[in-house]
């Protein structure tokens, strides 16, 4: 109270990436077309309390978050060392997607994390986005579920020079319990982002088959999670 911060130092308390990773101009835009509710949970380290716990056991997910940036010391604490993986999913209803990188930390665990650093993923940027990061990391392409609502973007990808990786039928279950597994036992971990956080909380488990894997017509919009889980996939093969 009584303390004279203008909403830069709001937005750096919360963002500790802010003017290395992030602009405050594209905070500022996200702040101008996001939903308040939306906008502090991206931006200003606000969270719902969890009423679920997603597909994990309770406190399992968050307990493997690893920020990629020590908030104190401004050193990057979290990295990908080796080959990056990237892959996307669309909202069965297109009204969310999601794009997302994995690949192998130093010490042999895979690290699951969106792509968000510049302006926010959409359908309308998220082919030209994937292409840019596939571009920029020299990745082999972006996996992706030909099934799924994604599937109509394989035209696009290939226009655009974009190797399509597939996933398909019992390949995207044991994709899921891959991930499953690897955040029980603590081989795969993650950046700890918003969005991913979110989605993870409204995932739930459908049978497919003999096994199960993440439903995406139940609970919140799991393009996001989708999305490192098939990059998870890429990482481990």
């Amino acid at each position: 109270v009584g303390c004279a911060l203008d909403n830069r130092d709001f937005w750096a308390m919360s963002n500790p990436a802010l003017g290395r990773r992030i602009t405050a101009e594209t905070i500022q835009a996200e702040r101008e077309v996001l939903p308040p509710e939306e906008f502090a949970r991206e931006r200003l380290g606000w969270w719902d309390d969890p009423t679920s716990a997603g597909p994990f056991p309770a406190g399992i997910w968050q307990a493997r978050a690893c920020p990629e940036i020590d908030p104190e010391t401004g050193l990057t604490v979290s990295q990908i060392e080796g080959p990056i993986r990237v892959a996307l999913d669309v909202a069965w209803d297109r009204r969310g997607c999601g794009l997302a990188v994995s690949g192998k930390r130093a010490d042999g665990k895979i690290q699951l994390e969106l792509v968000e650093d510049d302006t926010p993923i959409t359908m309308a940027n998220l082919v030209p986005r994937a292409a840019e990061v596939v571009r920029n990391h020299a990745a082999k392409g972006v996996w992706l579920e030909p099934a799924s609502a994604a599937g109509s973007l394989i035209p696009a990808l290939r226009d655009a020079g974009v190797k399509v990786l597939e996933v398909k039928g019992q390949s995207v279950n044991q994709a899921c319990g891959l991930v499953y597994d690897g955040i029980l036992d603590g081989s795969i971990v993650h950046l700890g982002q918003a969005p991913l956080d979110v989605a993870v909380g409204g995932t739930q488990k459908r049978t497919s088959g003999d096994s199960w894997r993440w439903d995406r017509r139940q609970g919140a919009d799991i393009s996001p999670f989708m999305a490192v889980t098939l990059a998870a996939w890429g990482a481990a093969e």
